[in-house]
């Protein structure tokens, strides 16, 4: 088959690592469809402008398409889906499949009209649930108003674009039942986002790592990876961090976080100074955007994941997923699709948002019980290699790519 994938900044950072659950998810998926024989393209928004003519990886083609404008703005996501759509209009390819990727509804306006004009078979996967409301909390419970793309992510708007387009795919039971709630008239397919197990798993060694970051082996390491954005929650994690090194005062947050636009820059200096006033500088280490992340991963003994919300960001996110894979115990809040992958007391520990308290308690009890980690990331890697690996979801796509085709 001819497959184009379509999504936002599916490009990789100056390091050459790919950033964000969806970006390293379709990078996978093309890599998986690729070696099945398939022949995959990926058109993809290139704001940073990483590259200007089109280049290989995973054996996929990747089309970047130069935006202006602030990332997630209605200006540079309109000028996407125009240029995606010209482009898909002018080329000369015939494709048996499109397949948009997106966090948001508003993304899906491509896959349905290329189906009601062109008649080419179409799937769209959503990664986050339908918002439900117009505004939302902050960490710290002031109203945060949405990004504008986000106002498109309702229900009215949600059930025009899906009812023309030929699948829907659902990376968690959660965004499905958002879904359901809107009286959608077809069937969704879950198919969680994938992970390399010949990449992540319980192998990787951490030992010179831990010595690149000045850490010796006993020296009990938190690990966070993400952006700084609010609904991250990470400001929730670091108030943790005063509690945890009353009991572990050696411990250290290590901070793989970034993003490769200017959007949050703001956040980043806000959250810097809470650090300094809460005195936790000698214990985080950050470590920016990095391309060897499974490795920061063996070098922990906690991956903790303190989302406020799900509802801007993959449902299931990959992060938790590959850090199971390492075979790390998990601390997540209990919201969106993550009680879907980790369940309370057998992979990991589950916690209330906003609560900095229950999170370093989970965080102390796991430094603390090295039996009960080592049980719980053994839980976690057994999930993630049945359920997850490269192998199983594209079998899935698969499948799905010739029930849509053969259904013309």
């Amino acid at each position: 088959m001819k497959i184009c994938l379509i999504g936002i900044e599916i490009v990789p950072h100056q390091n050459k690592a790919f950033v964000g659950g969806l970006a390293n998810n379709v990078i996978r998926l093309a890599k998986g469809l690729s070696y099945e024989g398939h022949y995959v393209d990926i058109i993809t928004s290139d704001i940073n402008k990483v590259t200007s003519d089109p280049f290989m990886i995973s054996g996929a083609t990747i089309y970047p398409i130069h935006n202006r404008g602030r990332y997630a703005s209605v200006k540079s996501g309109t000028e996407f889906v125009l240029k995606t759509l010209y482009s898909l209009c002018m080329w000369q390819k015939e494709y048996d499949i499109l397949h948009v990727h997106s966090a948001h509804i508003v993304l899906g306006t491509i896959p349905m009209i290329m189906h009601l004009v062109k008649k080419v078979p179409t799937l769209f996967t959503l990664y986050s649930p339908l918002t439900r409301q117009s505004s939302s909390k902050g960490y710290d419970g002031s109203l945060s108003i949405r990004e504008p793309y986000q106002i498109f992510s309702n229900s009215k708007f949600a059930s025009i674009v899906l009812k023309n387009v030929k699948g829907v795919v659902a990376v968690s039971d959660n965004i499905k039942r958002s879904l359901m709630s809107i009286n959608l008239q077809k069937e969704v397919s879950v198919i969680p986002p994938a992970v390399d197990t010949t990449i992540f798993n319980p192998n990787v060694l951490g030992d010179h790592k831990r010595r690149e970051l000045g850490m010796d082996k006993d020296t009990p390491a938190i690990l966070y990876c993400g952006n700084w954005s609010e609904w991250k929650g990470v400001e929730i994690l670091i108030k943790s961090m005063v509690k945890v090194i009353k009991l572990f005062p050696e411990a250290k947050l290590i901070l793989a976080w970034g993003e490769p636009y200017d959007w949050y820059n703001e956040r980043k200096i806000i959250i810097n100074n809470m650090i300094q006033k809460l005195g936790l500088s000698n214990n985080i280490i950050e470590v920016g955007i990095c391309g060897d992340i499974e490795k920061l991963m063996a070098v922990s003994n906690v991956y903790v994941a303190p989302f406020i919300t799900t509802e801007r960001v993959a449902d299931r996110p990959l992060s938790i997923l590959e850090a199971m894979a390492c075979g790390k115990p998990i601390v997540a809040t209990n919201v969106g699709g993550i009680p879907e992958i980790v369940e309370n007391g057998k992979n990991g520990f589950l916690v209330r948002p906003r609560a900095p308290l229950e999170l370093a308690e989970a965080i102390c009890m796991l430094l603390e019980d090295k039996i009960l980690a080592e049980r719980m990331g053994r839980k976690g890697a057994e999930y993630v290699f049945k359920n997850c690996n490269i192998e199983a979801i594209t079998a899935k796509y698969d499948n799905l790519y010739s029930e849509i085709s053969n259904s013309r």
